[in-house]
């Protein structure tokens, strides 16, 4: 990829890099915000895009100076310094070992890694955040944050509202009773509002021996703070998204879930999964695809239109 500079990410991370004492960095991961390259060990260099990475860059690094992992056993990412070059923004941060758990072949198929994968998730409630945020969203406005089965029952409305004038509506019909949906959380929230990592899956779980989490990553655009039960809830719809079996996998590890946990409400770890669905749906276009025929958008109508997930919401 060319930066507005003209330069290669390679050409700006070898530039960089030679600041913090690495002439030969070495790229270990992509994706479409930044690039990820060794500078030692323990330190990586992570190049963004664009210079309007800056102040999110900003936000993630106060986030990770305020969380403290002392109750969980793996670690979270740390931003020792960070800044600007040229067209990119970077920051450099700690190594984390391990491996992606989506890396591991045959992941989805082995019962111990969906148990690592759901005591990880239900681990996040522990990690303590201070002084806390008065906002729902780590990335979000600094503003009051308010009741947050409002904040949920206002973003599926207006999610709603906006994917109904936009789809044509033999697919907008495929969504179920969203109407309903709205309604089971017009109940004030009576729990903490708590960390949500908000984008846990198991491309951003690492493990290391093939039996341990060492570590979770990807905090951002989708953190939030309040009902840690959605974190947990859509992690169990993450963990297999865009297999062919991957109704019967949501479903088995749901299972494993509230094996686990048997005193976790049912109802509302399928109410959260379904709202999550309906508010990521449109959130990973294809170029030259309609948002409607994407996988993601697949996925997200496979979880709309289980009958199942509707039980005790739609009364």
């Amino acid at each position: 990829m060319t930066l507005t500079n003209g330069k290669s990410f390679d050409a700006e991370a070898h530039e960089l890099a030679t600041r913090f004492g690495a002439e030969h960095p070495e790229l270990i991961a992509k994706g479409t915000e930044a690039h990820v390259y060794e500078l030692a060990s323990d330190r990586v260099l992570k190049i963004y895009s664009s210079p309007d990475a800056l102040p999110g860059i900003e936000a993630l690094y106060e986030f990770y100076e305020r969380a403290s992992t002392r109750q969980v056993s793996y670690a979270i990412p740390r931003i020792r310094e960070y800044g600007q070059a040229e067209s990119v923004a970077y920051s450099v941060e700690d190594r984390l070992v391990g491996i992606p758990m989506a890396d591991i072949t045959g992941f989805i198929e082995k019962p111990h890694m969906a148990d690592l994968y759901i005591e990880a998730v239900l681990d996040i409630r522990r990690i303590s955040v201070s002084p806390p945020y008065l906002r729902r969203k780590l990335l979000g406005a600094d503003e009051p944050s308010g009741d947050w089965n409002e904040y949920i029952r206002s973003e599926i409305t207006r999610k709603s509202d906006a994917l109904r004038a936009t789809l044509p509506e033999e697919v907008f019909a495929k969504f179920g009773p969203v109407n309903d949906l709205v309604r089971y959380f017009a109940v004030p929230y009576s729990g903490a509002d708590l960390l949500i990592h908000g984008d846990f899956h198991p491309g951003n779980v690492l493990v290391t021996g093939g039996n341990r989490v060492a570590a979770v990553v990807d905090f951002g655009a989708f953190t939030m703070f309040g009902d840690p039960l959605y974190d947990i809830a859509t992690a169990c719809g993450f963990f297999s998204m865009y297999e062919p079996d991957q109704l019967a996998t949501r479903k088995r590890i749901l299972e494993r879930l509230f094996q686990k946990d048997a005193t976790l409400d049912c109802i509302r770890v399928h109410a959260y999964l379904l709202a999550a669905a309906l508010l990521t749906c449109d959130l990973y276009p294809d170029e030259g695809i309609l948002i409607y025929k994407t996988g993601h958008f697949d996925w997200a109508l496979s979880v709309l239109g289980d009958t199942k997930m509707w039980d005790g919401i739609s009364v």
